[in-house]
């Protein structure tokens, strides 16, 4: 195991990683082997069925654990002129995946998304921020990936300004892959702040129909659970709750 997936793995401070893992009953997550071959034929690269995985992982500490590739973590204070080394910034990865491939250390950052849609600008500030993490790395020692994971292929995506090995160059887009959902999900969205309303609907569809057939519920939040005319549902007053 090369230093930088030692430093990965007791770096990691993520809590639903360790929670999962205690529910799970597993030492450790071991990756699927279905979506190892996916993923391994995105990125022309085999990946080992032991890789570390990490959730909600930190850049910052990706930047510490590239910067010690080849030595222990310092015990001592160590410089981080114009925090570039630790920014201490909410900034993380969705999922993490690093692996050996002989003398290689390989790194995948993985962003999801489910009904949302991608943004551009919280793009380029991890953009911005991965190039910060991986300038100067030693490119016979480390290589970083970036995917996305959504049910749809994203569009318009700018990668202008992104680091070249961020995307793929020959589609000038990011690398993804389908990120299956369940069949039936819904979401709840409300009125104004004031009106005291909610509703439940699938995320299949943006708008539901006249007669409301794609409603789970329309709750009143002053009868909780009457069921108003919903030949009205009054959509230009809905925000979604996030």
């Amino acid at each position: 195991m090369s230093k930088v997936i030692e430093h990965l793995e007791v770096l990691n401070r993520a809590e639903p990683f360790h929670l999962l893992r205690q529910v799970l009953g597993k030492g450790t997550f071991r990756i699927d082997r279905g979506f190892r071959e996916e993923l391994g034929t995105l990125l022309d690269v085999p990946i080992p069925g032991d890789a570390f995985i990490g959730m909600d992982y930190c850049l910052d500490w990706i930047s510490l654990a590239v910067r010690f590739a080849d030595k222990s973590l310092p015990k001592v204070p160590v410089s981080n002129p114009d925090n570039d080394l630790f920014k201490a910034n909410p900034l993380h990865a969705a999922l993490l995946v690093a692996f050996d491939v002989r003398t290689m250390t390989h790194i995948v950052m993985i962003e999801a998304k489910g009904d949302t849609g991608w943004e551009n600008d919280p793009l380029q500030k991890k953009a911005d921020r991965l190039c910060r993490v991986f300038s100067g790395t030693d490119q016979n020692r480390v290589t970083p990936h970036f995917v996305l994971m959504s049910p749809r292929r994203p569009c318009r995506i700018n990668v202008e300004n992104w680091p070249d090995w961020m995307y793929d160059r020959c589609r000038n887009a990011p690398r993804w892959l389908e990120l299956p959902l369940r069949p039936t999900l819904y979401k709840a969205t409300q009125g104004t702040k004031d009106s005291g309303k909610v509703w439940i609907e699938s995320v299949k569809k943006s708008q539901p129909e006249v007669q409301g057939k794609d409603w789970a519920a329309f709750f009143d939040a002053d009868t909780r659970g009457s069921l108003p005319d919903r030949h009205q549902p009054q959509l230009d007053m809905r925000e979604d709750i996030r």
